[in-house]
């Protein structure tokens, strides 16, 4: 059965349809899913001990008081600097700011543009099609893309990239997907990739291969360079396809890259170097940015009106992201996690406006629309319950936990959403408030992301913000959080797990909207994801440098292809 003509149907007018050239003729249609992030942020590989927490302090995200106004130029010459709150340094990653840091060095399989369509002609693969059930795709890759290291890109990169996210070894939260649906991958040739599932997927090609899934396995990894240096090696001197190449990685400081001569999208770089730094301090990055020694800016929403009014550019994704307070390991026996009375009690515990008016400036609203996110066909607004500290006492008491519970909060900076140790701090006074007993621990994301992902915590422990992107095809949002076999899950309720996967499998515009809210119900219903906001990326950017540059719709992506190609 082919099942493309109901997904441009019944997809709304605004879930950026993608252009049907990519399909060929007769073949399936495609269509964007702008998303990202994960609905959490995967590792290479497990291998930390239970959580090692920090003993840094939440960072700050005061807006210092406004000095001289900039003058707009667009700093060193040939170098371009973009402050950030924080980097990793992993550049085999799925999840978090990988994007941010990756996408200089790396192309897409496939890319979106800046409507959220998929765009073959900016893009490793130059079509894609699916036989009639959705259970065989075909990639076509062009002849010209080459890696750093000089050895030409192949349908068997794109083959190698798609097994290599899939090994058992490799923690990442799509990974036990591919291992369960990947049936096999064949190169016919060295432009032909063809991808044979177990099960139909109508949107793996969105999912999957392109710049607008949740996850970077659309980065093009290459085989001879991964295979010959090994995973240690290659994170100290990656290689990739991308318009530039990792110069010097100083951990804990900024990533220095250089252009490469030309790319085969970007041209010739209007730039030749770039730098990523680290800068946990919003003042001390809006320092920078007024005396010109960055250019770009990750910045907090109460930053934007004081440098707006200064002359800088505000880059924003509006409404693109969901903020997560991660709860994880519900399924533990004998944890108040455990029960849902307890987490419908942190739910009404917290005054939601309170924070998006005080820490959001009003950028954001409060929210239970996840994993079913409003771009989604399947979305129902359901009543947000209000605030109502002595609910949150009752259901306590009804839970079990009359004099409430010791709880461990876990805070870390996270990419675009500076105000989360903040936000996190508003939390635990709240949930004091009734009785929950917070316990601080300042730290990294990657710490706690390592011990979620092997399920280690022995207490029960809560962690945020994580800043997930929407997608118009939220059911691989279901998948990395419900699902059983996925190391992202906060839960393994069987009912859900069940009505994640149907509503990953559905082949009818019916069936998907059906499970859908069926499944978002349940959630909501069982508070698996208790607070919840959304709100947009901000960047704040000298205007002469950034010109015409525009984000775009990819979920974590700075698109550095508009960036640095010159005019």
């Amino acid at each position: 059965m082919n099942t493309r003509g109901w997904v441009l149907a019944f997809l709304p007018a605004t879930a950026f349809l993608l252009v049907a050239t990519a399909c060929g003729g007769g073949t399936p249609a495609s269509t964007a899913a702008p998303t990202q992030s994960p609905t959490s942020a995967p590792t290479v590989a497990a291998t930390s001990a239970p959580i090692a927490i920090a003993t840094a302090t939440a960072r700050p995200t005061a807006v210092p008081t406004p000095t001289t106004a900039p003058t707009p130029t667009p700093g060193i010459s040939g170098e371009a600097r973009i402050a950030l709150g924080t980097l990793e340094y992993n550049f085999l990653l799925t999840g978090g700011n990988q994007r941010v840091f990756g996408e200089p060095i790396y192309d897409y399989a496939i890319r979106a543009a800046l409507d959220g369509t998929l765009d073959p002609n900016a893009s490793f693969a130059r079509s894609w099609t699916a036989n009639s059930d959705s259970t065989t795709w075909t990639f076509k890759v062009r002849d010209d893309v080459v890696f750093h290291d000089g050895s030409k890109a192949t349908a068997k990169d794109l083959k190698f990239t798609l097994e290599y996210y899939a090994r058992p070894d490799v923690i990442t939260s799509p990974g036990a997907e591919l291992r369960r649906n990947i049936k096999s991958i064949t190169t016919p040739d060295d432009s032909t990739a063809v991808v044979a599932l177990n099960t139909p997927d109508i949107f793996f090609n969105i999912s999957y291969v392109s710049s607008m899934g949740f996850n970077i396995v659309s980065f093009i990894l290459p085989q001879q360079a991964l295979t010959t240096k090994g995973l240690a090696e290659f994170n100290k001197s990656p290689v990739g396809s991308g318009p530039f190449k990792v110069d010097k990685i100083t951990v804990g400081s900024h990533i220095d890259y250089q252009a490469v001569d030309k790319h085969w999208l970007s041209g010739v770089p209007r730039f030749k170097l770039l730098r990523l730094m680290q800068i946990p301090d919003e003042t001390t990055r809006i320092a920078l940015l007024r005396t010109g020694e960055a250019q770009v800016i990750e910045g907090s929403r109460a930053a934007t009106a004081p440098l707006r009014r200064d002359g800088f550019a505000i880059l924003e994704k509006e409404g693109s992201r969901v903020a997560q307070l991660v709860v994880p390991q519900q399924w533990q026996q004998g944890s108040p996690l455990s029960v849902r009375e307890v987490r419908q009690a942190m739910r009404v515990a917290v005054d939601g406006q309170a924070i998006v008016d005080t820490f959001l400036k009003g950028l954001g609203k409060t929210s239970l629309g996840y994993p079913v996110v409003d771009w989604d066909q399947a979305y129902v607004a359901h009543p947000i319950p209000a605030y109502d500290p002595a609910k949150a006492k009752d259901l306590l008491k009804q839970g079990g936990y009359p004099s409430g519970f010791q709880l461990d909060m876990v805070s870390f900076p996270f990419p675009a959403i500076p105000e989360g140790p903040e936000i996190m701090e508003a939390i635990a006074t709240y949930w004091e408030a009734v009785g929950i007993k917070v316990t601080r621990l300042p730290s990294d994301f990657a710490p706690f992301r390592d011990t979620w992902y092997s399920q280690k915590f022995t207490k029960p422990t809560v962690g945020g913000f994580i800043f997930v992107g929407k997608t118009p095809i939220a059911s691989q949002l279901a998948r990395g959080g419900l699902t059983v076999a996925s190391v992202s899950r906060v839960t393994q309720n069987p009912e859900l797990d069940r009505l994640a996967k149907q509503y990953a499998a559905a082949t009818s515009a019916e069936a998907y909207v059906s499970s859908g809210k069926t499944l978002q119900k349940l959630v909501v219903d069982e508070a698996i994801y208790p607070v919840l906001f959304e709100a947009g990326e901000v960047y704040v950017a000298n205007a002469k440098f950034s010109g015409t540059w525009k984000l775009g719709k990819a979920p974590g992506s700075l698109n550095y292809t508009d960036l640095v190609r010159r005019s």
